[in-house]
Formats: C-alpha cells, sequence, structure tokens
C-alpha cells in the first residue's frame, strides 16, 4: 500500500509527511516508518491519510470500500 503511494504520488519522500488514522491520531514521520506505525494499530483501523506538510498532495484510503484515492494540487 505505502510503496503505491510513493510510485502515485511525485514528492520527495525523505522528507516527513502526516499520517492521519481515523481514530483521530496524527503522526508525523517519514514514510518508510508508516507501515510499522499502522502495524501498531489494531485491526479497527478503518481509514488513514497520507498527507504531505505543505497540503498539496494527499493519498486516501478507505477499508470499507478497500480503495485509495490520490489528490494532487
Amino acid at each position: 500500500m505505502l510503496a503505491k503511494i510513493k510510485e502515485q504520488l511525485s514528492y520527495d519522500w525523505n522528507k516527513k509527511i502526516y499520517l492521519i488514522l481515523s481514530d483521530g491520531w496524527v503522526y508525523e514521520g517519514y514514510i518508510d516508518t508508516m507501515s510499522d506505525v499502522l502495524n501498531e494499530v489494531d485491526g479497527l483501523l478503518e481509514d488513514f491519510y497520507i498527507v504531505t506538510p505543505q497540503f498539496d498532495k494527499f493519498a486516501a484510503y478507505t477499508d470499507d470500500g478497500q480503495c485509495l484515492c490520490f489528490y494532487e494540487k
């Protein structure tokens, strides 16, 4: 999943991004460590969002539709 986000969105992935979870918590870090964070979440995670600090690139994942959407300004 995160590999697909890196592939689809043009961004310097050596810079920090935000991971916003459906339960309301926000993680600031690097995309390569996001999988560690997602693995720590209990099985109730429904949606998550990855956003650049400039809010110009956005990836949204929803579990109920099992889809990933990309937005780029």
